[in-house]
């Protein structure tokens, strides 16, 4: 069947699919090819095989497709990147629909038949092979691949070589080979590497060669006299080159050519041209330490030595407004140049306080006001246009005030934009958001109030005047608006508003046949069925959908639990909604709502002094991760609701330095080797695939370096965790989906594979000082039911996998930690029977894994638990969700001496806690960070998710961590 997915554009149109044909409401009118693009009628795509063409795009000729008549028009493409457009070929086109039925088509683009078989391509080692002639099923790096008697086999295969599979893959997922070319052992295949990249690093050798080591792509390699160097000139940072490298016994890579690439040659191979236009929100200085970023209208940019900032027309500072033009390379931003449009006082170049300025920028507090950094006064005479609210940037026109001391006054501020598009010289705005409540229907005029993206609060007045589109239900709190304002006596007045995402739209809520629903809410309620997929009726989001043996459940981030967020797909089928795809999400992951469905409506207390409000975004900061130094340093990363990872530290004893993003990205976890500390994280490369990068902390730039791919498979990784040896080498674990299905891989900086037999996600490891590797994650047992799971890699081979958990209750979300004698101690979610979570936990005794322990037993859920060594003791925190008679808790256990102190409350309060994390120092200093969802103002209080951090003393079976909050 034809994939059909319709935009309206100015008409409201309805497709039905009714046995593979297409048949869409139309217009009335046929205008010719010319001027049909401009009438309005409905944009569609759809996919079929070409059966009719003429020889060459003539407008007016008409084409057959998929059975559908397609109308070459005057400005008709053709793509052809994946093949010619020819009879047979299976096409995506882009049109517009006409009254007959016919599409005029914006783009015709060939595509893959989803009717064929995939091609895949893999690379990875032989770990098991029929005996000659090799026909069978293989076991490549985890991956199982039938070779047949059609195989093509270059080289002869054996145990341990390296091979490039060829392979079709059937619609059950199974791989056939076509082509097998034997590429030699692991080791000699990994001897020679070539690779092209910005020069970020040049060595300390002296010019022109910069023999020492460099850094090219986020690679570091080294240049020696032997080293051949292509170069006109001089090498200089920022340089596009070339680099073919040998991997030295250390694992080091050793230059063998070095070849700068003409930039047009680059801009063609790995680049797109981006413009970004912006308030700067982070700054770093240029001292000649490359590269550096900076922020740039929530986008980090990176800066090389060749990179022109241009401060004729003010300074570079937070607030000021820049303009970036550079290459996006591997989904990340290269400054090619940067200009500053405006800096603090702006126009007032001369300095002369008499003179008018203006000052235009980012506010970033509102009492005192702040615009660009600097302190704006205002009396009554100002006049204020639009809203002041933090984030928004402004323009304040005034003048230099010299008495009683150098201030700026203003006679006039103009809010420019908010959370949507900056509209210069304009005064109409976009807001966008979650509405959180709205006046009664059914024409609904009044005061909207909606949520934005970034947790802040934006009011409209919605009049008889203004255009309402509700074709996808009438509003309701929690519906996704989009709006048109314009200033008027300084309220925002909608020209426009438009209801989205509530939901099927069905009058009577009842589904179409084959109708398509993308749906993200809350559960609400679970299927009958048993866990841990709960087949049956689930309502998530006041939609009710079917869950049902096919449905595919991603536990990627969490198992299905009410008060969970779902993503739910599903489509229509008996007038129910069948789902195909629910994607569980973490508790709490939308503004206004937490885990458990606990309500709102209780006055929640601030944390006291020695509880610190670390990120203190207007976002939802969660997930955070801390790292204690062997310095005394403290270093903090977590999630922020606008997609990015922020990082804040302090010196021992000093105050926290305010948050900075490191780049875009999840899931950020943090480790220190041999003194150097490292970050991974999971995010999208710029094509979809979602990969494992890693970055360096220079203690001398007090800044992150350039991140680096660490997992380079074709599957989505996620869920990284960093371990590290007594003598500083590496280890990452991450979820895979590579091989078509769920997979635990493991890597280092030289090489990654899957762990054998491991299949499964949530995995998490402690490396220890001789580089024994122990890992655990969750995936289900031969009953359908999630255990948890253990691995120890020898640095030889890995032991075969143990279920831990052995329940007959779902157990997930393992953690584990190794004690001063490399013992392993692991903590997890269990399912119980009366619904909620409880923490379990297990040690090695030296010969066999204790028997699981419930650490507590209370008529709450516990979730996410953390586990830390330090101080010759064995420390566990977790969260417990709140109920009708008590309050969300942090809880803490300790096992020191072979005893468990009793169950010590470190933070229990009114409203809701996330997920956190614990760590102990050797001195026995306890370090805990959690997500905790608060308010701020009392007026009109805003709520959001903000990450806190305290620390305190472990004593006897007491813990002096002055947290509760009053």
């Amino acid at each position: 069947m034809r994939k059909v997915v319709l935009s309206t554009l100015g008409a409201v149109a309805a497709i039905v699919i009714l046995a593979g044909v297409l048949v869409v409401g139309s217009r009335t009118s046929l205008a010719s090819p010319a001027a049909l693009a401009e009438d309005g009628n409905p944009y569609v795509k759809f996919e079929g095989t070409v059966e009719s063409r003429g020889t060459a795009l003539i407008p007016g000729e008409q084409w057959r497709i998929g059975g559908i008549t397609v109308t070459i028009g005057v400005s008709t493409t053709l793509d052809q990147e994946h093949g010619p457009v020819v009879v047979g070929a299976w096409v995506e086109v882009e049109g517009w629909q006409q009254a007959d039925g016919s599409v005029l088509a914006k783009e015709i683009a060939t595509r893959r038949n989803p009717g064929e078989q995939e091609e895949v391509e893999f690379k990875g080692v032989i770990e098991s092979l029929p005996a000659a002639p090799y026909v069978g099923v293989w076991r490549v790096s985890g991956i199982s691949v039938t070779v047949n008697a059609t195989t093509t086999i270059n080289g002869t295969p054996a145990l341990s070589r390296v091979v490039e599979v060829r392979a079709n893959r059937a619609a059950d997922g199974s791989l056939t080979a076509t082509k097998v070319e034997v590429k030699g052992t692991q080791d000699e295949n990994e001897a020679e590497r070539e690779w092209k990249g910005f020069i970020e690093k040049l060595g300390p050798g002296p010019a022109p060669r910069y023999e020492g080591d460099w850094v090219v792509g986020g690679i570091t390699v080294t240049v020696d006299s032997s080293t051949s160097l292509n170069y006109t000139g001089a090498f200089t940072l920022g340089d596009w080159v070339e680099v073919k490298a040998y991997r030295q016994a250390d694992g080091s890579l050793l230059a063998k050519k070095v070849e700068i690439k003409a930039r047009s040659e680059h801009d063609q191979e790995q680049a797109d041209n981006v413009e970004i236009h912006g308030v700067i929100q982070y700054v770093t200085a240029l001292t000649g330490t490359w590269p550096v970023t900076w922020e740039v209208a929530n986008q980090t940019i990176w800066l090389t030595g060749t990179t022109i900032v241009d401060e004729s027309k003010g300074q570079a500072a937070v607030g000021a407004w820049a303009n970036v033009e550079g290459d996006r390379v591997g989904g990340q931003v290269w400054a090619r140049k940067v200009e500053i449009e405006q800096a603090g006082i702006g126009d007032n170049s001369d300095g002369d306080p008499n003179n008018e300025a203006e000052i235009k920028g980012l506010v970033t507090s509102l009492t005192p006001l702040i615009i660009a950094g600097q302190e704006v006064v205002t009396d009554t005479n100002t006049v204020i246009q639009g809203t002041l609210a933090l984030s928004v940037t402004a323009e304040a026109k005034g003048r230099w005030v010299s008495t009683p001391t150098l201030h700026f006054l203003a006679s006039r501020i103009e809010v420019k934009s908010g959370e949507g598009d900056r509209h210069e010289g304009e005064s109409e705005y976009e807001v966008k958001g979650t509405i959180a409540s709205l006046p009664a229907g059914p024409d609904y005029y009044g005061t909207w109030t909606v949520t934005t993206t970034q947790g802040l609060q934006r009011s409209f007045e919605v009049t008889t005047t203004t255009q309402r589109k509700f074709e996808n239900g009438n509003p309701q709190v929690g519906c996704w608006a989009e709006a048109r304002t314009r200033l008027q006596g300084g309220t925002e007045v909608a020209t426009e508003v438009e209801v989205k995402d509530c939901g099927p739209s069905d009058n009577d809520g009842q589904p179409g046949e084959g109708e398509h629903l993308e749906h993200e809410g809350t559960i609400e309620q679970l299927g009958s069925g048993p866990a841990p997929r709960y087949e049956g009726e689930w309502i998530v989001g006041g939609v009710h959908v079917i869950v049902t043996s096919t449905t595919f459940i991603d536990t990627s981030e969490g198992t299905p639990a009410v008060g969970r967020r779902a993503d739910v797909k599903a489509t229509g089928h008996n007038g129910q909604w069948v789902a195909y795809k629910v994607e569980i999400k973490e508790f709490g992951g939308h503004e206004g709502e937490g885990h458990g469905g606990m309500s709102l409506g209780v006055a929640a207390t601030q944390p006291g002094s020695s509880a610190v409000n670390v990120s203190n975004t207007s976002g939802h900061s969660r997930k955070p991760d801390l790292v204690v130094r062997a310095n005394g340093d403290h270093h903090l990363v977590w999630e922020e609701s606008d997609g990015r990872i922020y990082h804040s530290w302090k010196v021992k004893g000093g105050t926290w330095s305010l948050p900075t993003p490191v780049s875009t990205g999840f899931h950020p976890d943090m480790k220190e080797a041999n003194g150097t500390l490292y970050l991974v994280w999971a995010d999208d490369d710029g094509t979809g695939n979602y990969e494992i990068y890693l970055a360096q902390w220079d203690d001398t730039a007090k800044a992150w370096g350039a991140p680096q791919n660490v997992s380079r498979t074709s599957g989505q990784s996620i869920s990284p965790d960093i371990g590290a040896d007594g003598a500083g080498n590496l280890h990452f674990a991450w979820a895979d989906n590579t091989p078509g299905y769920w997979v635990i891989y493991h890597g280092t900086l030289a090489a990654n594979a899957p762990v054998p037999s491991a299949r499964g996600q949530a995995p998490h490891m402690s490396v220890a000082g001789d580089g024994t590797v122990h890992l655990v994650w969750q995936d289900t047992d031969l009953n359908g039911v999630l255990q948890v799971y253990y691995s120890r890699f020898d640095g030889t081979s890995w032991s075969t996998p143990q279920d831990v958990s052995h329940s007959s209750r779902a157990s997930t979300v393992p953690n584990i930690t190794l004690d001063g004698s490399g013992n392993p101690h692991m903590v997890w979610e269990e399912m119980q029977a009366g619904g909620t979570k409880d923490i379990y936990y297990a040690g090695w005794t030296g010969s066999a894994w204790s028997t699981p322990m419930a650490l507590a037993s209370t008529e709450a859920d516990s979730f996410v638990p953390e586990i830390s060594f330090g101080g010759g003791a064995v420390h566990v925190a977790w969260t417990e969700a709140g109920t009708a008679t008590s309050n969300p808790r942090l809880l803490y256990r300790k096992l020191s001496g072979g005893s468990w102190s009793a169950l010590i409350t470190l933070l229990s309060n009114g409203t809701q806690l996330g997920e956190s994390y614990i760590e102990a120092d050797a001195n026995g200093e306890v370090h805990v960070t959690w997500a905790n969802y608060s308010s701020t103002g009392l007026v009109n209080p805003t709520w959001d998710w903000d990450v806190y951090y305290g620390a305190g003393a472990v004593l006897a079976n007491r813990i002096y961590l002055p947290l509760v909050m009053r």
